[in-house]
């Protein structure tokens, strides 16, 4: 399944499964979603990162980090 970069209220990025209408391991908040941020290791707010807003280094080390799979 393809995964999403994004970027949590305390700065960390990380990839994530994100599909659009659909939460399995979150709370939707409209375009955020409330999860458990691998960074940090606490439940934040993350939302998607655009594409182009990261440089590929940045790109690839949080691609390198990853949530929990689909429970």
């Amino acid at each position: 399944m393809k995964r999403t970069v994004v970027q949590c209220a305390s700065g960390g990025f990380y990839s994530t499964i994100w599909v659009p209408m659909v939460s399995l391991k979150a709370v939707r908040l409209g375009g955020s979603r409330w999860q458990r941020c691998p960074v940090h290791g606490k439940w934040e707010r993350a939302r998607p990162v655009a594409p182009g807003a990261l440089s590929a280094e940045q790109r690839r080390a949080a691609e390198a980090i990853t949530d929990v799979g689909i429970p």
